[in-house]
């Protein structure tokens, strides 16, 4: 009888454990599941928000390429030139320069800031 109850017990045990280990591993795989879904989620975010900017970039260009783009009045010339997009939180400014390095278009500012860059790197030749 000593040695029924106790394979009984162990076999309790065992099952125990075994239901244990099964939840365990249930949870391991929903958050593997939800760490994929969350980085999928971000590569999205991260690749629209990127051709945002990309397209607002390219929309500034195409703009100041255009003779009479830049003869439109500064402030005209401010909301055709900038769209919504690029005043987007954690965007910062859209500046426009010349050959020298000085703001000529500033996407938060009309008239355009005094903020000369040519002293960067990427005006060095």
């Amino acid at each position: 009888m000593i040695i029924g109850a106790s394979a009984l017990s162990l076999v309790l045990a065992a099952l125990t454990a075994l239901s244990l280990w099964e939840m365990r591993s249930d949870a391991l795989a929903r958050a593997r599941d939800a760490a994929d879904n969350l980085a999928l989620i971000l590569q999205r975010d991260i690749a629209r928000n990127i051709e945002v900017y990309d397209l607002s970039l390219q929309a500034v260009i195409d703009g100041v390429r255009d003779p009479a783009m830049l003869a439109l009045p500064p402030n005209v010339r401010q909301l055709v030139l900038f769209d919504r997009s690029t005043n987007a939180q954690d965007l910062g400014s859209l500046l426009v320069t010349d050959k020298a390095g000085d703001v000529v278009i500033d996407s938060h500012s009309v008239p355009p800031r005094h903020i000369y860059l040519g002293d960067r790197d990427y005006f060095l030749v």
